[in-house]
């Protein structure tokens, strides 16, 4: 009994609005159907190869570039929270829309218009998050508000998986009503208490997170670390979006019919993989070095996606996903945590939106480029070349941290 309690133990003393906004995520996520199944929908509903549907994330992707940096700028000179509700309001009536128009590009545009506008509001979200944590609760809160998310992740990819099959309408009428009700507890319940061109005094332990004037790319050049493990995450982004639109079309080649359907299972899997061993490894990783967590993180996906070349059972599938959560969650929470540390409390929303940009474009990337590479050398040699990035990003993470460190060491020694 004493031991289960020390797994809470990081879970413990958090503000309320960090507990709100874990539940808010987690009603979110109960109604995610609309992206993790692109790639379904593309393939599945409008007839497009996977070399097209690829090549259609991308643009829409591109279309979406100048959304984070809109929404850092505003997060930053106006608010956190009045961003969130404006945005997402408007992306909620886009996927309400969705649910009364026939299968058509007409989708594709709504669908485009309303990730747009969420991707205006997430720097916002993610600023929120800083600004109410510090260096010493924030493995723990975001390992909350991760492993919130997966609990409704566990339900939200299988019932997505049904209405997609059955009812067309309420998979984006559903997606839209669990994100206003998410919504709804943010505007209700986390205060705001961040003030435009104030700077908040911390003590020396967080020297990093001192608010600074100047530009957003000035704070950047005094952080170099921030940029270079941005660097990284592109292949990191380009790795985690097969889990949306590869996974997907695997599992309808292997499966047929049942594709849809068996890839809810498997992201339900995923979901509560998360929920029990999330407590388990944020205990386990909590005095852990963020980097070299990041990069044992990667080389977990590596492993993983190097075995799902070879899969062709439902068992394999589920075993191979179980080494991909468990790198999944080390990431979630050490990245988190790092990205917060560093960067100060008066440029959040900024420093969010360019370093996601910078991230996000393997995220962009990653469906057309994967798309392509099925199409002409097949699953399996796709499969091969995916895992290999994953290792590739693990060593460098592994490389970032080690420098990093011996860096820290000559300055205390100086």
């Amino acid at each position: 009994m004493r031991k289960f309690k020390n797994l809470l133990t990081p879970y413990r003393g958090l503000r309320k609005e960090v507990y709100v906004i874990a539940l808010a995520r987690m009603i979110n996520a109960m109604g995610a159907f609309v992206w993790p199944m692109m790639s379904l929908l593309l393939t599945k509903k409008l007839g497009l190869t996977a070399e097209k549907a690829g090549l259609v994330i991308l643009i829409m992707g591109l279309i979406a570039i100048p959304a984070p940096i809109i929404g850092g700028k505003l997060t930053d000179s106006i608010g956190r929270k009045k961003i969130i509700i404006i945005f997402d309001l408007i992306g909620i009536s886009m996927y309400i829309a969705c649910g009364f128009i026939k299968p058509s590009f007409v989708l594709i545009y709504l669908i485009t218009f309303a990730g747009t506008c969420m991707s205006i509001a997430g720097p916002a979200h993610d600023s929120l998050m800083q600004d109410i944590t510090t260096p010493e609760n924030r493995k723990g809160a975001y390992g909350l508000s991760y492993m919130a998310f997966n609990l409704g992740f566990a339900i939200g990819p299988a019932l997505g998986g049904f209405l997609f099959e059955k009812y067309l309408t309420w998979f984006f009428v559903g997606d839209a009503l669990t994100t206003f009700a998410g919504l709804l507890l943010i505007f209700f319940f986390v205060k705001d208490n961040y003030k435009p061109n104030h700077i908040e005094e911390f003590d020396e332990t967080r020297e990093q997170e001192k608010g600074e004037e100047g530009s957003v790319f000035s704070v950047l050049l005094k952080r170099p670390l921030l940029i270079k493990v941005s660097l990284v995450f592109i292949l990191y982004g380009f790795v985690y979006t097969q889990w949306s639109f590869l996974i997907p079309i695997h599992s309808s080649m292997v499966f047929g019919d049942k594709g849809a359907q068996y890839y809810g299972f498997i992201a339900s899997l995923n979901g509560i993989l998360v929920i029990i061993a999330t407590p388990f490894i944020t205990k386990l990783f909590e005095k852990a070095n963020n980097l070299l967590s990041i990069g044992l993180g990667g080389a977990l996906y590596g492993l993983s996606f190097a075995f799902l070349a070879y899969a062709t059972k439902l068992w394999m599938f589920f075993a191979i996903i179980t080494v991909f959560t468990i790198g999944e969650i080390i990431i979630s929470v050490a990245s988190g945590a790092f990205f917060a540390n560093n960067t100060p409390q008066t440029h959040r929303g900024r420093v969010s939106s360019i370093l996601g940009l910078i991230s996000g474009s393997g995220y962009l990337v990653g469906s057309w480029i994967s798309g392509n590479l099925e199409v002409n050398l097949g699953i399996t040699a796709t499969w091969i070349i995916i895992a290999s990035v994953a290792l590739l990003g693990g060593l460098l993470m592994a490389m970032l941290s080690i420098h990093s460190s011996k860096n820290s060491r000559s300055e205390m020694k100086m």
